[in-house]
């Protein structure tokens, strides 16, 4: 049995069937819908921290690479080119490094091959002869596309990488007190040069390879395929039973549809919808693979064969059941205000209930919530087999 799953589609139309009934008959454009849509789906991520949303990840910090090295100004065969004695340059993990050198942090613009680079503009205006020392080090490492922040540090030390500081101090550090050795501060902030991406960064310099488990709040999977769209139901497929391979005719298939959820149909002319729609599908996978616009491979075998079937690709929904529900509500609430519809406090409400069913739901394991000791089991003292003999006088 496969998890439930709930789709970009399916809140699509449900969005569409409530703007005509709470619209009475004024549904919205597709384009308000799909905006209302990804602004709540963005929304719902910071509204608190969801256990749904916590991952990891494990980073490697490359340790430094020290060596000597020549730099042209203007007259080798790149502006700004530095040229090591030994063949150190990585282009795994070097373009985002940067190159210490007379103390002065510059950093790699390009690696021509494993002993020439060019830096950026922020470079030494003057030439350096061979054996100058310099040394390649790496003072961050790009965090995943979809963090958010980290899982509620509970004190400034975290896990191995030393205390927090902010990123203008440790920028600070290795201006003017560059070092390697073990990385004793940790900041989060922008990637360099990397639009919408942020990094760990450390202080000091590695002096040996890392690696660092870190769990974050993340952004739930993006949404993207509507399900709409007539590339997402077009033509048809046919695939035999217990087969995972499915091969379509006239197909509009691609890779941005890899991981995406695919439903099979039991018509040739009808697209299948949700379990509630008009048209329910009669299987359900997600898309591994796509390999060509008609043909992909599927995460699990087809209990049926299906020929010349209809099939509709759209994304999932990344949220639990529960989160899918106030995920649902705040868009309801969000589309009524848009379009001026009445009953908003209704809605209100639904979504405030719908917020704090999610947030029950969030905490799958229960444990005694009390501070101190636990439960102390209690006795009476005349049931006790080894209780004193008390002997009171008399007279």
């Amino acid at each position: 049995m496969l998890p439930k799953l709930y789709t970009y589609y399916d809140v699509l139309r449900t969005l569409d069937n409530f703007a005509n009934a709470y619209g009475k008959g004024t549904s919205a454009n597709a384009e308000q819908l799909r905006e209302t849509v990804l602004d709540q789906y963005d929304r719902i991520a910071t509204a608190r921290d969801w256990l749904w949303l916590r991952a990891s990840r494990t980073l490697k910090l490359n340790a430094a690479v020290e060596t000597t090295a020549a730099f042209d100004l203007a007259d080798g065969s790149y502006a700004r080119q530095l040229t090591v004695a030994e063949a150190v340059l990585d282009t795994a993990w070097m373009y985002d490094a940067t190159v210490m050198i007379d103390d002065i942090a510059c950093e790699i613009e390009d690696i021509k091959s494993n002993t020439v680079c060019t830096l950026t503009t922020a470079c030494p205006q003057v030439d350096y002869a061979a054996g100058e020392a310099v040394t390649i080090c790496q003072k961050w490492v790009p965090l995943p596309n979809d963090f958010l922040g980290l899982w509620q540090p509970l004190e400034p030390s975290l896990h191995r990488l030393g205390t927090y500081r902010p990123l203008e101090e440790l920028q600070q550090l290795y201006e003017y007190d560059f070092q390697t050795g073990d990385p004793k501060f940790y900041s989060i902030g922008p990637a360099e040069g990397m639009y919408g991406t942020m990094a760990l960064h450390t202080y000091p310099a590695a002096d040996s390879d890392r690696e660092y488990t870190l769990p974050y709040k993340r952004r739930p999977r993006d949404l993207r395929i509507s399900g709409e769209d007539a590339a997402h139901y077009a033509g048809t497929a046919s695939i035999s039973a217990l087969g995972s391979t499915l091969t379509g005719v006239s197909t509009s298939w691609d890779s941005s549809m890899e991981g995406s959820v695919i439903w099979l149909g039991t018509s040739a002319t009808n697209a299948p919808t949700g379990l509630s729609g008009r048209y329910p599908y009669k299987e359900q996978r997600i898309v591994k693979t796509v390999t060509g616009a008609t043909s992909l491979t599927m995460d699990g075998p087809v209990a049926s064969a299906y020929t010349g079937v209809k099939c509709r690709v759209t994304d999932p929904v990344d949220l639990s059941p529960e989160l899918y529900r106030y995920f649902l509500a705040c868009a309801k609430l969000q589309l009524a205000i848009d379009r001026g519809f009445e009953g908003l406090g209704t809605l209100k409400a639904a979504a405030d209930e719908a917020l704090l069913q999610a947030a029950c739901a969030d905490a799958p394991v229960r444990h005694q919530r009390i501070a101190g000791r636990g439960r102390v089991a209690r006795s009476r003292l005349s049931d006790s087999s080894d209780r004193p003999v008390v002997t009171y006088p008399t007279g």
